[in-house]
């Protein structure tokens, strides 16, 4: 599968524990401006401490099966953050998480190069055949970008989060990443 280019003068690279503070301030900055895109409300984000965060990333820097990427404009910009499922039944399967831009570099190819980083990784992992995520159905422009890379929806639970104004669906998707599936030994 081919997919599109990085931007130039933008700057990728997988995130670890150092990185907490730029973390949780992108985050909290997305969640203020796009609150109903994510699972997760401010309040909620803000109650986690940067050394729960620290000890997270560590293991995920650690680890040659998951990753939290990072693109930079001098700052923190955008991430993402991909993992394989450590099931017997489900490690044939990686999840996409998190993926967040700022508003002023979004439609830039920021997001595009994210994605691309966490589909390349999962490519890499010997037996995993797809990818999964979960996108809320008023993250409009996030559908769209995913569904440009092949990824579709598998299902959508409807009133899937309660806000304060209402009720928002979650969208499941997937990507199929081998071309023809193992046959059933069931």
């Amino acid at each position: 599968m081919v997919y599109p280019t990085r931007m130039p003068n933008i700057n990728y690279r997988e995130l670890s524990e150092i990185d907490a503070e730029a973390i949780s301030e992108i985050r909290s900055s997305v969640l203020k401006s796009d609150p109903d895109t994510f699972s997760i409300s401010i309040e909620e984000e803000n109650r986690g401490s940067i050394e729960t965060l620290k000890n997270v990333l560590a293991t995920y820097h650690s680890a040659h099966d998951r990753a939290v990427f990072g693109a930079f404009d001098n700052t923190l910009i955008g991430m993402i953050g991909v993992e394989r499922f450590q099931g017997d039944y489900t490690k044939h399967k990686a999840r996409i998480w998190g993926l967040c831009v700022v508003q002023s570099h979004r439609k830039q190819g920021v997001a595009t190069a994210l994605i691309t980083q966490s589909i390349e990784l999962a490519e890499r992992l010997n037996g995993v055949e797809k990818m999964v995520l979960d996108v809320t159905g008023v993250a409009a422009d996030a559908l769209q970008l995913y569904k440009r890379f092949g990824f579709s929806i598998i299902g959508t639970e409807i009133n899937a989060l309660k806000v304060e104004h209402g009720y928002i669906d979650n969208h499941h998707m997937e990507l199929c990443l081998r071309s023809e599936p193992e046959a059933d030994t069931v």
